[in-house]
């Protein structure tokens, strides 16, 4: 018995363990849920981006916050941190909204490749659908 727990606990330590990174919209709180989806023109708001490197290696990695509706397409910020291999990056992002419609605000994940020397799209992404009336 020992010898086959030994060996399933041998077997589970050499597999291969899949690389990733992952990101969430966190609200004012610093909870998932309960967003601001309707705000009046120039309010203020907060979400928090929440950003976890399981890639076993430090990230350089940039974060794009883009506020979009039919008309316009405005990038509200850029910003860069590096984070340690099972680290997290916990960035504020406040906006307001000055005028009224249907915003999308678009939340990207790129990270720094060394060997093209340039940030690629990681096709992760959240979006926020706020209504300004």
């Amino acid at each position: 018995m020992l010898l086959l727990f030994g060996f399933g606990i041998y077997t589970l330590n050499i597999q291969p363990k899949e690389n990733f990174s992952e990101m969430v919209i966190l609200n004012s709180n610093g909870i998932i849920g309960n967003y601001p989806s309707h705000l009046v023109p120039g309010e203020n708001a907060l979400i928090y981006v929440l950003v976890q490197n399981h890639e076993g290696m430090p990230m350089l990695y940039q974060i794009k916050v883009i506020l979009n509706n039919n008309n316009t397409n405005i990038t509200l910020y850029t910003s860069y941190n590096i984070v340690n291999n099972n680290g997290e990056w916990k960035l504020p992002i406040a906006f307001a909204i000055n005028s009224t419609g249907t915003f999308k605000l678009e939340v990207m994940l790129y990270y720094y490749n060394l060997t093209l020397q340039r940030f690629i799209y990681t096709n992760i992404f959240n979006q926020l659908v706020v209504s300004v009336s």
